[in-house]
């Protein structure tokens, strides 16, 4: 695809969405489909030659929109509310345009600090002490500062591992000997405490981080 059938083709698809939106509440929120219905429907092999843009709409009604549960519909209450929204779509085809890789703060200077400016935002919406934040009142660095992670699961599993380090620190400070601590010897014996409302991520986090869950 080159640069002017991507200007037709992105503009076909404005329009899709759209359509889909101003249709999703009246299509059942949960799919219908049976476990496995799609291995027929598709190649069993990666396909070696491109497909047109309309082959391509054809396959996403007849065969993936059927397997689609719908949680952007009004009618869909089940798990938590997904938060797609035309501005966050917009936000979203400009990153895809600079598909920036924010490795560090030279990789993409502008990635970086948007985001650290953007959570300092979201830690004074929610009324964290400043302490959290990155940025004093007149700019300079601060000792706080968070990050956006890819999905809750993500999150989970590394605020648990800033705990189990905090933790270890904690431990070996109070320890007889630091020079001889072992904390690769302590890890299995940590504990995660979680309420019984607490996410599956958090079952998860514990086993990827090898420590008991209560």
């Amino acid at each position: 695809m080159n640069i002017e059938e991507f200007r037709v083709h992105g503009k076909e698809m404005v329009d899709i969405i759209c359509d889909y939106y101003a249709n999703v509440d009246k299509m059942p929120p949960m799919s219908t489909a049976k476990p496995g219905y799609l291995f027929n429907l598709l190649p069993h092999q990666a396909p070696e030659m491109p497909e047109t843009f309309g082959k391509i709409q054809h396959d996403m009604r007849t065969k993936i929109m059927p397997g689609i549960t719908h949680w952007q519909s009004g009618n869909f209450f089940g798990w938590f509310p997904a938060s797609t929204s035309f501005p966050s779509i917009i936000g979203d085809m400009y990153s895809d345009m600079f598909n920036a890789i924010g490795f560090n703060w030279i990789c993409s200077p502008t990635v970086t600090e948007l985001e650290t400016i953007v959570m300092d935002w979201l830690g004074k919406l929610v009324g964290l002490d400043k302490r959290f934040l990155s940025f004093n009142e007149d700019g300079s660095e601060a000792a706080g500062g968070g990050v956006i992670r890819g999905n809750a699961s993500e999150a989970m599993l590394v605020a648990m591992l800033a705990g189990r380090k905090r933790m270890l620190l904690h431990i070996k400070a109070k320890a007889d000997n630091s020079d001889s601590f072992d904390e690769q010897l302590l890890k299995p014996h940590l504990v995660a405490y979680c309420s019984d409302q607490t996410h599956s991520s958090g079952q998860k986090g514990a086993s990827i981080l090898g420590c008991k869950q209560v």
